[in-house]
């Protein structure tokens, strides 16, 4: 049942850094993967798999939230979508840092905290518009 669910966040995980366009180093940050590593995003990408941790399994999760959060607030310009990591943002707390730079940013540890902040902060121009 669990290998299902790693396999499943493995085809939705590639499918987002495909429409993304997530860089390797992006993937690695993403997926918590270690930097010194870099030949294992290009494994993981061919088999359209993640890592089999609860940690990369909760990322991949996080990033669903935030995808969808966006296909809501942008439901007619995939553009701003599939934009959305790379593009500075004045009116989110974070600066006017990209999410992507708020991420590279972050300590060692602490991009899981600053990926949970980024899906709250999508959550609420969801919600509250």
């Amino acid at each position: 049942m669990k290998n299902e669910l790693y396999k499943t966040a493995g085809r939705l995980f590639w499918g987002m850094a495909e429409k993304y366009q997530f860089s390797t180093a992006d993937q690695i940050l993403l997926l918590g993967l270690n930097s010194n590593n870099s030949h294992r995003p290009t494994k993981f990408k061919h088999e359209k798999s993640i890592p089999t941790t609860d940690d990369a399994l909760h990322r991949v999760g996080i990033l669903m939230g935030i995808h969808k959060a966006l296909r809501i607030i942008y439901p007619e310009n995939p553009s701003l979508r599939y934009n959305w990591f790379l593009r500075p943002f004045a009116e989110l707390p974070i600066g006017t840092q990209s999410p992507f730079d708020f991420l590279r940013t972050s300590l060692a540890g602490q991009c899981l905290l600053r990926m949970q902040a980024l899906r709250a902060l999508v959550d609420r121009v969801r919600i509250h518009g």
